[in-house]
């Protein structure tokens, strides 16, 4: 009962912030390049990072040069911090976060985190390659406005309760901000028919999980530090890895050489010298590599990758209309 007090409670201060900015009774920064938000509704894993990866993708085959802004959750210090320049990487998953530093090394686009993400965009359109900015968790971060709002929606979203009682950040009503819906399988366009806007893209987005072949030959123990630990153990059996422990960390956990050597020593407790883990965990891991070698034990990767398998054109012609190239005027005019 205390759980859905709070709850209405939390609904009704939602509901006055949302209103506000609605009136216009907020202030709101636009950018100088288009804006892109990549979010959902749950508090906790949906697929961002993946998705935000696949808006960087799909903009750059648009001609564009993407610049990711994200939050950098779980880091250490405060203030903006360039991650990766365009060209290198300049930060480690302490001062980047793990997810912005996943995102660096899989985009090779320009990252800038802040925990104003307003900052990050208007620092990335301003001193860094840039075109159009990608907001990794943006849906909730009005402030910054967005061109195009793309939001990840599976059936946790639509069964679940607002905070603290459930993981909704927002109402379900808040998903006619939504200029795009990516629905996943186990959801349907009748499910989403009340919720969305006339003129909402929808599309169908999937997950797929990458094992190394190699990791297959042999069994391993899992290793993730993610939202929601279960779907990495699933995505792994239907791959095919034979699991036989897994070692769920808290969400943005953080390693210690104290936390490695105990997890190298449950892996040998239960006989094992393979360890398959996720990408957002391997760049935290990356200082350790050693500690391994040394016990030689091998660390496998599994990719986890966001594909479009229905109305992807849709999604495309979004972009596009959403975020126009802007052209270089070539005149020989003097200003």
């Amino acid at each position: 009962m205390i759980a859905s007090l709070a709850a209405r409670l939390y609904g009704y201060a939602i509901a006055r912030r949302n209103a506000a900015f609605d009136a216009g009774q907020r202030p709101v920064v636009r950018c100088t390049v288009p804006v892109v938000s990549v979010g959902n509704l749950l508090a906790g894993g949906t697929g961002k990072t993946p998705v935000t990866a696949l808006m960087v993708a799909l903009l750059q085959e648009l001609g564009h040069h993407p610049a990711i802004v994200a939050r950098g959750y779980g880091r250490s210090g405060r203030g903006l911090v360039v991650v990766h320049d365009g060209e290198h990487i300049l930060a480690d998953a302490r001062t980047a976060g793990d997810e912005p530093l996943e995102l660096a090394h899989r985009c090779g686009v320009p990252v800038v985190v802040d925990r104003v993400k307003t900052e990050a965009a208007v620092y990335a359109a301003g001193y860094l390659p840039c075109s159009v900015a990608v907001v990794d968790d943006g849906f909730q971060h009005r402030t910054l406005g967005r061109d195009a709002d793309v939001v990840i929606v599976d059936r946790a979203t639509l069964d679940g309760a607002l905070i603290p009682e459930g993981r909704l950040r927002e109402p379900l009503a808040a998903l006619r901000r939504a200029s795009c819906v990516l629905r996943t399988a186990d959801v349907s366009d009748g499910d989403l028919a009340h919720l969305v806007g006339p003129n909402t893209v929808v599309a169908t987005v999937s997950f797929i999980t990458s094992v190394p072949p190699d990791c297959l030959a042999h069994p391993v123990l899992a290793l993730s530090s993610i939202a929601r630990p279960e779907r990495f153990a699933t995505a792994l059996a239907q791959a095919g890895a034979h699991v036989v422990r897994h070692v769920a960390l808290p969400d943005h956990a953080r390693y210690s050489r104290r936390r490695v050597r105990a997890i190298l020593a449950a892996l040998q407790s239960s006989g094992l010298r393979h360890i398959v883990t996720t990408s957002k965990d391997a760049v935290k891991l990356e200082p350790f590599l050693a500690d391994f070698r040394e016990q030689h034990v091998e660390l496998h990767v599994a990719t986890y990758t966001a594909v479009l398998t229905a109305n992807a054109v849709g999604v495309v012609e979004h972009l596009r209309h959403r975020c126009p190239l802007h052209t270089i005027d070539t005149d020989d005019d003097e200003y």
